[in-house]
């Protein structure tokens, strides 16, 4: 009975010591992502002479400006390259 208890407590011992020494050792992290998602807002829009509405997205964090146009008639969305906003401010108004 009490080697039965001792081997018990020595494997209760050596869980316990395994249990810290994982806690101690750093976690394995994956970093697959580079940049954080920016964060978006998207404003309706019309344009004069189109029959086509479009949606201006803003990214916030990259600072970019993009467009989408949905044409009814094509049934098919079209974008607008990004514009960046950073050069644009930096150069001002000319």
């Amino acid at each position: 009975m009490r080697s039965t208890l001792l081997y018990a407590l020595a494997a209760l011992n050596a869980l316990l010591l395994c249990t810290f020494v994982a806690r101690l050792l750093p976690d394995n992290q994956a970093n697959a992502q580079v940049r954080r998602p920016g964060e978006y807002l998207l404003v309706p829009g019309e344009v004069t002479g189109a029959s086509a509405g479009l949606v201006y997205v803003l990214d916030q964090s990259n600072q970019a400006l993009g467009a989408f146009a949905f044409d009814e008639n094509a049934k098919a969305m079209t974008a607008m390259p990004p514009i960046d906003l950073a050069r644009v401010f930096q150069t001002g108004r000319r």
